[in-house]
């Protein structure tokens, strides 16, 4: 009787006596670092001026509205992690991100007749007409700290899947044209006579009156048309404009962005990823008025962006990048619990 006693004791009291040798176990986080580079499209939905309204007194307009052809994009990201969960699932992130974006701007068609004043303070019609598409090559560049939720599990040793999402605050947002468009400047003349006193007055009628002086490659030839330019005359004939410049884009409201990925295991630090993304930004153009003209007098050009009210963007398409584990936190114990 007293063996068995012996045996229930010592057996009821070595798991206290081991519990009070056992470190004290704790979970610690993991830190990661991504390098994400992107690659991909966008589609673009813009809200523009409308042009005629800025033209005082115009008639016979036929403009098109703008487009975005051969749209693309790339960027980096590079973001800092922290998993806090004790399987190291969840994790917040954040860090920088950086975009480019190119596409042509362009108006198919644009040809307005209104009244306007020469240098010679005469008044007149002015007929404004595009030579083929209008053009602009425009490069946006956008600067953006992303808040991400972070998700990560491993299926295998050395598979796994990873999930990004979150709110992109941008920084900055700076869009850089080049343009190449050409104009025919032409004008119509109309002439009355009051107490011997001849002067020139705007002839409203879609269709000129016979006895107005029409100064237009129909009536006249290209040198003929630069003498009355230097005249005084707002005209001239494939007048070519080869401007560049930039402006800048307000956001609108938080952008947001989803990149779910696969994760190849290279080592216990460092993971390949791969994946796609999807992205949505909008912002708005300060500096977009009802005043705008993308030309009046020869030599003269506006670039069409400033045409633009707001523009929203959703871009999608793929991501590699490396994943870099500060703390692998190898489990000592094998009971699933890191020892710190």
């Amino acid at each position: 009787m007293k063996k068995l006693i012996s045996i229930f004791l010592l057996s009821t009291l070595s798991p206290n006596l081991y519990s009070q040798n056992k470190p004290v176990e704790k979970v610690k986080p993991i830190i990661t670092v991504d390098l994400n580079f992107i690659t991909g499209g966008f589609n673009q939905s813009i809200k523009q001026i409308n042009f005629a309204p800025a033209y005082y007194n115009h008639l016979n307009e036929g403009i098109s509205e703008l487009t975005c052809n051969n749209r693309k994009m790339s960027g980096f990201n590079l973001e800092l992690g922290y998993f806090f969960d004790s399987k190291h699932t969840w994790g917040i992130g954040s860090g920088i991100m950086y975009s480019s974006k190119q596409f042509d701007l362009a108006i198919n068609n644009f040809h307005i007749e209104y009244q306007s004043m020469d240098n010679n303070n005469d008044v007149f019609r002015q007929v404004l007409t595009s030579n083929g598409v209008l053009s602009e090559k425009v490069k946006v560049t956008n600067l953006s700290v992303p808040f991400l939720l972070k998700y990560q599990k491993n299926f295998f040793p050395k598979l796994g899947f990873n999930l990004d999402a979150g709110f992109l605050l941008t920084i900055n947002n700076t869009s850089k044209y080049d343009a190449n468009a050409s104009f025919d400047y032409e004008a119509i003349y109309q002439y009355v006579t009051n107490n011997n006193n001849t002067v020139a007055v705007f002839d409203p009628n879609p269709t000129p009156s016979s006895n107005d002086l029409l100064i237009t490659k129909d009536k006249f030839d290209a040198s003929q048309i630069d003498g009355f330019h230097t005249q005084g005359m707002n005209v001239g004939l494939n007048v070519t404009h080869y401007n560049s410049g930039s402006i800048k884009f307000k956001p609108r409201a938080l952008g947001w962005i989803i990149q779910p990925s696969l994760s190849y295991k290279i080592n216990e630090n460092i993971s390949l990823l791969a994946g796609f993304f999807i992205m949505k930004q909008s912002f708005k153009n300060n500096e977009a008025n009802n005043n705008y003209q993308i030309t009046n007098k020869v030599g003269e050009y506006n670039t069409m962006l400033n045409a633009i009210t707001q523009t929203t963007n959703f871009s999608y398409g793929m991501n590699i990048g490396l994943r870099y584990f500060f703390q692998t936190n190898k489990d000592v114990s094998k009971d699933e619990v890191i020892v710190e």
